[in-house]
C-alpha cells in the first residue's frame, strides 16, 4: 500500500510541476509577444512621424518666417 500511496504522490507532483512549467513558457511566449508587438508598433509609429515631417517640412529664414518656395515641372 505504502508504494502505491509513493507512486500516486509522485504522479501527483509530477503533474503539478508539468502544469507550472507549461503556465510559466505560456507567460514568456505572451510577454515575448506583447514586447514584440510593442516595438512593432513604436517603429511604424517613428516611420509615420518621420513621414509626415518630410511632407510637413518647409524653409524658414533665421526669423523663423515661411520662405516661399517655387516648385519646378521639369520636362
Amino acid at each position: 500500500m505504502f508504494l502505491n500511496d509513493a507512486t500516486n504522490i509522485q504522479i501527483y507532483y509530477s503533474r503539478h510541476i508539468s502544469a507550472e512549467l507549461e503556465l510559466d513558457i505560456n507567460t514568456e511566449s505572451f510577454r515575448s509577444q506583447n514586447l514584440s508587438s510593442t516595438i512593432q508598433n513604436f517603429l511604424t509609429s517613428l516611420k509615420k512621424r518621420r513621414n509626415e515631417e518630410i511632407l510637413n517640412d518647409e524653409p524658414h529664414d533665421d526669423n523663423g518666417k515661411r520662405i516661399k518656395t517655387t516648385s519646378f515641372n521639369y520636362p
